[in-house]
C-alpha cells in the first residue's frame, strides 16, 4: 500500500514534471509558433519522454490551451490589489487602474512573444480556441463593469450604460495592445497611453480633469 507521503511525493514529481513541459512549451511556441512546433521538440526542450508528456497532456493543442488559461490569469490578478481593496473615490479609483494595468503590461512584456502567437494563432486552431480568446477580453470587460458599477453606485462615476462603456474601454485597450505587438508603438509611449486611456474610461472627449491628477 503506497504511504500519503509516497503519495505526495509522486504528486509533487508529477507537477514539477507538468512544469518542466509547460515552460519547454512556452519557449517553442514563442520561437516557432503553434503550427511548426510538434510535441517532439517540447519533449526534447524538457528533457522527458514522449510518454511523459502524454500522461500530463492529450496532444499538442492541450498544453497550448493550458499556457493560455496560465496566461489569463496571471493578466487576471494584475488587479487583484484593487478587488481586494476597492477605491473610495475618484482619485483612489484612477490610481489604482493605473497601477492595475502597468502590472498587466509588465506581464504581457514578460510574455510578449506568447502573447503575438496566442492573438495571430490560437483563432486559426479551432473554434473552441478561438472562443476562449473571445471569453478572455469578455472577462476583463465584466472586471471593468464591476468596478464601474461600484463606482457609480458610490456616486463617483457618471451614471451610465456599464456594460457598453466597459466593453468600449476593454476594446480600445486590446487595440493599443494588438498596435504595441505590431510594433506600432513604441514601448517608451506605454505609460503615456495608459494614463491617456484611464483618462478616456473616466471622462470621455469632454469633462473636469481638474479633480483627477496625473501621476
Amino acid at each position: 500500500m503506497i504511504s500519503e507521503l509516497r503519495k505526495i511525493k509522486n504528486l509533487e514529481k508529477k507537477n514539477l514534471t507538468k512544469e518542466r513541459l509547460l515552460k519547454a512549451a512556452k519557449k517553442i511556441f514563442a520561437e516557432k509558433g503553434y503550427h511548426n512546433t510538434i510535441v517532439s521538440e517540447i519533449v526534447k526542450s524538457a528533457g522527458v519522454g514522449q510518454g511523459t508528456f502524454y500522461r500530463n497532456f492529450i496532444d499538442k493543442r492541450d498544453i497550448f490551451e493550458n499556457l493560455l488559461n496560465e496566461l489569463t490569469e496571471k493578466l487576471l490578478l494584475s488587479f487583484s490589489d484593487m478587488s481586494s481593496e476597492l477605491p473610495k473615490n475618484s482619485q483612489e479609483y484612477r490610481d489604482a487602474s493605473v497601477r492595475a494595468i502597468r502590472r498587466m503590461i509588465k506581464t504581457v512584456i514578460e510574455n510578449r512573444e506568447l502573447v503575438t502567437i496566442f492573438i495571430k494563432e490560437a483563432v486559426s486552431v479551432d473554434r473552441e480556441l478561438e472562443r476562449k480568446i473571445y471569453e478572455f477580453q469578455m472577462k476583463f470587460a465584466q472586471l471593468a463593469k464591476y468596478y464601474l458599477d461600484y463606482a457609480i453606485e458610490k456616486g463617483f462615476a457618471r451614471r451610465c450604460d456599464s456594460d457598453i462603456v466597459s466593453k468600449s474601454v476593454v476594446g480600445l485597450g486590446f487595440s493599443f495592445l494588438n498596435m504595441w505587438l505590431a510594433e506600432l508603438i513604441d514601448e517608451k509611449d506605454v505609460d503615456r497611453i495608459i494614463n491617456e486611456v484611464v483618462d478616456f474610461a473616466f471622462f470621455g472627449l469632454a469633462g473636469n480633469t481638474g479633480t483627477i491628477r496625473k501621476e
